[in-house]
């Protein structure tokens, strides 16, 4: 048997309407004006962009950023060693916290805006947060005094695992 077997997985997903609104609303604008401009020679406004400068929002906020977002989900893993934090597109954060660098943990509902500055690593000092959705995660004290909230669909089955783990 694998000495590192995965005893536990969540995968959110961004699931927030109104991030999804906007992300909608952005691409659909983007698309019709590199659309109207670079094909139908029709520009957009009173003061229009250079045919290079629809292009190169086109391909950012048209494309690109619509595919970063459809990838913002977190990955939790844990094995019998240690909790996996992963950024579903690896660009915002990846993290390891060791089973045994645990003191405490327990559920906790909190208001991402106001207490870590919104969703996705977050926080400051030795008060850090990863999360893509919602309000409840694992809060996670650890020997250092630090404290780690992980955001999770399920965080009741989360703490029953880490509590088994650590104890």
């Amino acid at each position: 048997m694998n000495s590192e077997e995965l005893i536990y997985e969540d995968n959110q997903h961004l699931n927030m309407w109104w991030v999804w609104l906007i992300v909608i609303l952005l691409t659909i604008f983007m698309w019709y004006s590199a659309i109207m401009q670079l094909i139908f020679n029709t520009p957009i406004g009173t003061n229009p962009g250079s045919d290079t400068f629809i292009f190169i929002f086109w391909l950012l906020f048209g494309v690109l950023f619509p595919i970063f977002i459809a990838t913002c989900n977190m990955l939790i893993k844990v094995d019998n060693k240690c909790i996996k934090i992963v950024s579903g597109n690896r660009l915002l954060f990846n993290r390891t916290i060791m089973l045994n660098n645990i003191s405490k943990a327990e559920i906790k509902t909190y208001n991402p805006l106001k207490e870590y500055g919104g969703w996705g690593n977050r926080g400051f000092g030795k008060n850090k947060a990863y999360t893509v959705s919602g309000n409840r995660g694992l809060q996670l004290t650890l020997i250092d005094e630090s404290k780690v909230l992980i955001g999770s669909n399920d965080p009741e089955s989360l703490l029953e695992i880490i509590k088994t783990m650590i104890n």
